[in-house]
Protein backbone atom coordinates (compact mmCIF):
# COMPACT_ATOMS: atom_id res chain seq x y z
CA UNK A 1 0.00 0.00 0.00
CA UNK A 2 0.88 4.10 -0.30
CA UNK A 3 1.69 5.69 3.15
CA UNK A 4 3.66 8.44 4.34
CA UNK A 5 6.61 7.44 6.18
CA UNK A 6 8.96 9.40 8.46
CA UNK A 7 12.57 11.11 7.19
CA UNK A 8 15.36 12.62 8.76
CA UNK A 9 15.14 15.53 5.87
CA UNK A 10 12.71 18.29 5.70
CA UNK A 11 9.29 18.24 5.95
CA UNK A 12 10.44 14.49 7.75
CA UNK A 13 7.81 12.65 5.54
CA UNK A 14 8.05 11.10 2.17
CA UNK A 15 5.63 9.00 0.17
CA UNK A 16 6.66 5.32 -0.48
CA UNK A 17 5.18 1.42 -0.60
CA UNK A 18 4.65 0.10 2.53
CA UNK A 19 3.37 -3.35 4.09
CA UNK A 20 -0.74 -3.38 4.73
CA UNK A 21 -0.91 -3.34 8.64
CA UNK A 22 -1.92 -6.66 10.27
CA UNK A 23 -4.59 -6.12 12.46
CA UNK A 24 -4.72 -7.87 15.89
CA UNK A 25 -7.98 -10.02 16.99
CA UNK A 26 -9.30 -6.98 18.63
CA UNK A 27 -8.72 -4.20 15.30
CA UNK A 28 -10.36 -3.98 12.40
CA UNK A 29 -8.81 -3.04 9.01
CA UNK A 30 -10.00 0.39 7.81
CA UNK A 31 -9.45 1.10 4.17
CA UNK A 32 -8.68 5.42 4.67
CA UNK A 33 -10.58 7.78 3.07
CA UNK A 34 -9.86 10.89 4.86
CA UNK A 35 -7.74 11.94 7.60
CA UNK A 36 -7.09 15.31 9.48
CA UNK A 37 -4.11 17.15 10.15
CA UNK A 38 -3.17 17.95 13.84
CA UNK A 39 -0.46 19.75 15.74
CA UNK A 40 0.50 16.51 17.54
CA UNK A 41 1.99 15.65 14.51
CA UNK A 42 3.10 19.18 13.13
CA UNK A 43 5.37 18.58 16.92
CA UNK A 44 6.52 15.66 16.59
CA UNK A 45 7.57 14.81 13.01
CA UNK A 46 10.81 17.04 13.51
CA UNK A 47 11.36 15.39 17.01
CA UNK A 48 10.82 11.87 16.13
CA UNK A 49 8.46 11.16 18.88
CA UNK A 50 5.24 9.81 18.93
CA UNK A 51 2.49 9.32 21.42
CA UNK A 52 1.44 6.18 23.41
CA UNK A 53 -1.92 5.58 24.38
CA UNK A 54 -1.19 6.15 27.81
CA UNK A 55 -0.24 9.85 26.44
CA UNK A 56 3.46 9.12 26.95
CA UNK A 57 5.77 9.63 23.85
CA UNK A 58 8.06 7.24 22.49
CA UNK A 59 11.24 6.89 19.98
CA UNK A 60 9.77 7.66 16.53
CA UNK A 61 11.72 5.05 13.94
CA UNK A 62 12.12 6.20 10.78
CA UNK A 63 10.09 4.75 8.23
CA UNK A 64 6.97 4.97 10.37
CA UNK A 65 3.72 5.75 8.76
CA UNK A 66 2.72 8.67 11.14
CA UNK A 67 -1.21 10.24 11.34
CA UNK A 68 -3.21 10.00 14.83
CA UNK A 69 -6.97 9.68 12.91
CA UNK A 70 -9.53 8.57 9.91
CA UNK A 71 -12.24 8.19 8.38
CA UNK A 72 -13.25 5.05 5.98
CA UNK A 73 -14.54 1.90 5.71
CA UNK A 74 -14.30 -1.60 6.91
CA UNK A 75 -12.12 -3.81 4.85
CA UNK A 76 -12.18 -6.24 7.63
CA UNK A 77 -13.75 -6.84 10.50
CA UNK A 78 -12.37 -7.73 14.16
CA UNK A 79 -11.47 -11.53 14.40
CA UNK A 80 -12.88 -11.36 17.81
CA UNK A 81 -16.04 -10.19 16.68
CA UNK A 82 -16.18 -7.22 18.16
CA UNK A 83 -16.91 -3.83 16.70
CA UNK A 84 -18.55 -2.92 12.97
CA UNK A 85 -19.02 -4.96 9.94
CA UNK A 86 -17.80 -5.31 7.03
CA UNK A 87 -18.60 -2.32 4.85
CA UNK A 88 -19.35 -0.14 7.79
CA UNK A 89 -18.41 3.50 7.36
CA UNK A 90 -15.66 4.59 10.84
CA UNK A 91 -14.20 7.34 11.82
CA UNK A 92 -11.26 6.00 14.68
CA UNK A 93 -8.52 7.11 16.28
CA UNK A 94 -5.15 4.69 16.28
CA UNK A 95 -2.87 7.15 17.71
CA UNK A 96 -0.17 6.46 15.10
CA UNK A 97 -0.63 4.69 11.40
CA UNK A 98 -3.22 6.98 9.51
CA UNK A 99 -1.98 8.62 6.97
CA UNK A 100 -1.97 5.17 4.86
CA UNK A 101 -4.82 3.60 2.49
CA UNK A 102 -4.89 0.95 5.50
CA UNK A 103 -4.64 1.48 9.26
CA UNK A 104 -5.10 -1.47 11.84
CA UNK A 105 -7.32 0.51 14.72
CA UNK A 106 -8.88 -1.41 17.82
CA UNK A 107 -12.56 -1.42 18.31
CA UNK A 108 -13.09 0.33 21.05
CA UNK A 109 -11.45 3.37 19.12
CA UNK A 110 -13.87 3.14 16.34
CA UNK A 111 -17.29 4.62 15.80
CA UNK A 112 -19.80 4.57 13.02
CA UNK A 113 -20.63 7.47 11.00
CA UNK A 114 -24.09 8.54 10.13
CA UNK A 115 -25.14 8.95 6.42
CA UNK A 116 -25.52 12.72 6.38
CA UNK A 117 -21.88 12.96 7.97
CA UNK A 118 -19.42 13.61 5.00
CA UNK A 119 -15.84 11.46 4.83
CA UNK A 120 -14.05 14.58 5.65
CA UNK A 121 -16.06 16.11 8.53
CA UNK A 122 -15.92 12.30 9.99
CA UNK A 123 -12.32 12.24 9.58
CA UNK A 124 -12.03 15.68 12.35
CA UNK A 125 -14.03 14.18 15.03
CA UNK A 126 -11.38 11.79 17.18
CA UNK A 127 -8.93 14.15 17.74
CA UNK A 128 -10.10 17.51 17.65
CA UNK A 129 -14.04 16.67 18.12
CA UNK A 130 -13.50 14.48 21.25
CA UNK A 131 -10.81 16.90 22.49
CA UNK A 132 -13.24 19.93 22.84
CA UNK A 133 -16.36 16.91 23.94
CA UNK A 134 -14.07 15.16 26.66
CA UNK A 135 -12.13 18.43 27.88
CA UNK A 136 -15.41 19.77 28.34
CA UNK A 137 -17.14 17.73 30.67
CA UNK A 138 -14.39 18.34 33.29
CA UNK A 139 -16.12 21.02 33.79
CA UNK A 140 -19.23 19.26 35.06
CA UNK A 141 -22.61 20.60 34.30
CA UNK A 142 -22.14 24.06 32.11
CA UNK A 143 -25.79 25.23 32.01
CA UNK A 144 -25.80 28.75 32.61
CA UNK A 145 -21.61 29.30 33.29
CA UNK A 146 -19.17 31.36 32.10
CA UNK A 147 -17.03 29.38 30.04
CA UNK A 148 -13.25 30.62 28.21
CA UNK A 149 -12.20 29.29 25.85
CA UNK A 150 -8.21 29.97 24.58
CA UNK A 151 -6.88 28.85 20.95
CA UNK A 152 -10.41 29.21 19.59
CA UNK A 153 -10.52 29.50 15.89
CA UNK A 154 -7.72 25.74 16.17
CA UNK A 155 -9.42 22.39 15.24
CA UNK A 156 -10.76 22.18 19.03
CA UNK A 157 -11.56 25.07 19.85
CA UNK A 158 -13.95 25.69 17.04
CA UNK A 159 -15.84 22.13 18.56
CA UNK A 160 -15.14 23.36 21.96
CA UNK A 161 -17.08 26.82 21.45
CA UNK A 162 -19.82 25.03 19.73
CA UNK A 163 -20.21 22.38 22.15
CA UNK A 164 -20.21 24.56 25.21
CA UNK A 165 -22.94 26.66 24.19
CA UNK A 166 -25.04 23.35 22.84
CA UNK A 167 -24.60 22.78 26.83
CA UNK A 168 -25.86 25.59 27.74
CA UNK A 169 -22.63 27.67 28.68
CA UNK A 170 -21.92 31.90 27.98
CA UNK A 171 -19.08 31.34 25.92
CA UNK A 172 -15.84 33.66 25.24
CA UNK A 173 -13.60 33.20 22.77
CA UNK A 174 -10.13 34.22 22.28
CA UNK A 175 -8.26 35.02 19.01
CA UNK A 176 -5.80 36.83 17.75
CA UNK A 177 -7.35 38.70 14.63
CA UNK A 178 -10.78 40.22 13.28
CA UNK A 179 -11.09 37.47 11.07
CA UNK A 180 -10.91 34.74 13.16
CA UNK A 181 -13.06 36.69 15.76
CA UNK A 182 -15.79 37.31 13.21
CA UNK A 183 -15.58 33.17 13.03
CA UNK A 184 -16.16 32.69 16.35
CA UNK A 185 -19.20 34.89 16.54
CA UNK A 186 -20.63 33.09 13.63
CA UNK A 187 -20.36 30.00 15.47
CA UNK A 188 -22.45 30.90 17.94
CA UNK A 189 -19.53 32.63 20.65
CA UNK A 190 -21.15 35.23 23.36
CA UNK A 191 -17.81 37.26 23.44
CA UNK A 192 -14.56 37.31 21.77
CA UNK A 193 -11.42 39.02 22.44
CA UNK A 194 -8.00 38.93 21.05
CA UNK A 195 -5.77 37.66 24.22
CA UNK A 196 -7.16 36.27 28.28
CA UNK A 197 -5.81 39.41 30.16
CA UNK A 198 -4.65 38.67 33.79
CA UNK A 199 -6.84 41.84 34.13
CA UNK A 200 -10.38 41.52 35.49
CA UNK A 201 -12.99 39.58 37.62
CA UNK A 202 -12.60 36.05 38.37
CA UNK A 203 -15.61 34.94 36.13
CA UNK A 204 -14.61 31.99 34.54
CA UNK A 205 -16.61 28.66 35.54
CA UNK A 206 -14.32 26.79 33.38
CA UNK A 207 -10.74 28.10 31.55
CA UNK A 208 -10.59 25.84 28.10
CA UNK A 209 -6.60 26.56 27.64
CA UNK A 210 -4.92 25.65 24.53
CA UNK A 211 -2.39 28.08 24.41
CA UNK A 212 -0.09 27.87 27.58
CA UNK A 213 2.77 30.62 28.72
CA UNK A 214 1.19 34.11 29.58
CA UNK A 215 -2.27 33.16 28.65
CA UNK A 216 -2.28 30.26 31.12
CA UNK A 217 -0.56 32.26 34.11
CA UNK A 218 -4.02 34.58 32.84
CA UNK A 219 -6.02 31.63 33.42
CA UNK A 220 -5.23 31.11 37.46
CA UNK A 221 -6.09 35.04 37.49
CA UNK A 222 -9.42 34.60 36.41
CA UNK A 223 -10.96 31.55 36.89
CA UNK A 224 -13.78 31.75 39.34
CA UNK A 225 -13.82 30.51 42.93
CA UNK A 226 -14.70 26.49 42.63
CA UNK A 227 -13.78 26.56 39.18
CA UNK A 228 -11.65 24.64 36.50
CA UNK A 229 -8.97 25.35 34.56
CA UNK A 230 -8.53 22.42 31.55
CA UNK A 231 -5.35 22.48 29.48
CA UNK A 232 -5.72 20.72 26.65
CA UNK A 233 -2.43 22.36 24.86
CA UNK A 234 0.47 24.16 24.91
CA UNK A 235 0.96 26.43 21.62
CA UNK A 236 3.07 28.91 22.63
CA UNK A 237 5.26 26.48 23.90
CA UNK A 238 6.32 29.23 27.01
CA UNK A 239 7.08 29.29 30.72
CA UNK A 240 3.93 29.51 32.36
CA UNK A 241 4.43 32.57 35.00
CA UNK A 242 2.18 34.05 37.94
CA UNK A 243 1.91 35.42 41.23
CA UNK A 244 1.78 32.98 43.60
CA UNK A 245 -0.03 34.95 46.33
CA UNK A 246 -3.31 33.87 44.21
CA UNK A 247 -3.24 30.40 45.20
CA UNK A 248 -4.98 32.40 48.37
CA UNK A 249 -7.62 33.40 46.23
CA UNK A 250 -8.26 30.30 44.55
CA UNK A 251 -10.29 28.45 47.34
CA UNK A 252 -11.73 24.71 45.11
CA UNK A 253 -10.20 25.87 42.19
CA UNK A 254 -9.13 22.39 40.36
CA UNK A 255 -6.25 22.73 37.63
CA UNK A 256 -6.25 19.38 35.17
CA UNK A 257 -4.16 18.34 32.10
CA UNK A 258 -5.70 16.92 29.32
CA UNK A 259 -4.23 14.23 27.33
CA UNK A 260 -7.03 13.07 24.90
CA UNK A 261 -5.50 9.27 24.46
CA UNK A 262 -4.92 8.40 28.15
CA UNK A 263 -8.59 10.20 29.00
CA UNK A 264 -9.90 7.56 25.99
CA UNK A 265 -8.41 4.80 27.90
CA UNK A 266 -9.73 5.20 31.00
CA UNK A 267 -12.75 4.51 30.23
CA UNK A 268 -13.13 2.64 27.03
CA UNK A 269 -15.82 4.97 25.78
CA UNK A 270 -14.04 5.64 22.35
CA UNK A 271 -16.95 4.31 20.58
CA UNK A 272 -19.88 6.22 22.57
CA UNK A 273 -17.95 9.60 22.14
CA UNK A 274 -17.63 9.05 17.92
CA UNK A 275 -21.14 8.11 17.50
CA UNK A 276 -22.41 11.17 19.98
CA UNK A 277 -20.01 13.58 17.69
CA UNK A 278 -21.02 11.96 14.48
CA UNK A 279 -24.88 12.52 15.23
CA UNK A 280 -24.47 15.91 15.89
CA UNK A 281 -22.62 16.92 12.62
CA UNK A 282 -25.68 14.94 10.91
CA UNK A 283 -28.30 17.02 13.21
CA UNK A 284 -26.63 20.31 11.92
CA UNK A 285 -25.77 21.42 15.61
CA UNK A 286 -22.05 20.77 14.95
CA UNK A 287 -20.06 21.62 12.08
CA UNK A 288 -16.50 20.99 12.70
CA UNK A 289 -15.23 23.90 10.49
CA UNK A 290 -12.94 22.92 7.44
CA UNK A 291 -10.59 25.39 6.23
CA UNK A 292 -9.54 23.61 3.40
CA UNK A 293 -9.23 19.64 2.03
CA UNK A 294 -6.21 18.28 0.11
CA UNK A 295 -5.00 15.59 -1.66
CA UNK A 296 -3.45 13.72 0.85
CA UNK A 297 -0.02 13.68 -1.56
CA UNK A 298 0.21 17.78 -0.55
CA UNK A 299 0.64 16.69 3.37
CA UNK A 300 3.88 18.57 3.57
CA UNK A 301 1.56 22.01 2.45
CA UNK A 302 -1.15 21.17 5.02
CA UNK A 303 1.61 20.34 7.66
CA UNK A 304 2.72 24.37 6.65
CA UNK A 305 -0.17 26.11 6.58
CA UNK A 306 -0.81 24.50 9.91
CA UNK A 307 2.53 25.37 11.42
CA UNK A 308 2.05 28.98 9.75
CA UNK A 309 -0.97 29.35 11.52
CA UNK A 310 -2.50 30.34 8.45
CA UNK A 311 -6.08 27.79 9.29
CA UNK A 312 -9.54 28.62 11.47
CA UNK A 313 -10.50 24.85 11.88
CA UNK A 314 -9.05 21.97 10.22
CA UNK A 315 -6.78 21.16 7.07
CA UNK A 316 -8.30 17.47 6.20
CA UNK A 317 -6.70 15.29 3.55
CA UNK A 318 -8.61 13.38 1.13
CA UNK A 319 -6.50 9.37 0.98
CA UNK A 320 -6.89 8.15 -3.03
Amino acid sequence: MRAWVTTPETPYIRMADVDAPVPRPDQALVKVSAVSVNRGELVSLPNFWDVRMDGSTMSMPMGSVPGYELAGTVAQAAADGTGPSEGTRVSGFPARGTWAQFAAVPTCLLGRVDDQVSDEQAATLPVAGATAYRALRRGGLLLGKQVVITGAAGGVGVSAVQLAKLAGAEVTAIARNQQRQDALIALGADRVASELSADGPREFDLVMEAVGGTSLGAAFQRVARGGTIVQYGEASQETVTFPAGIYGLMPGVRYEPFLLFPDLMSDVSGTTTLELLSQLVAAGKLDPVIADTLDWRDAPNALKRLGDRDVIGKIVLRVS
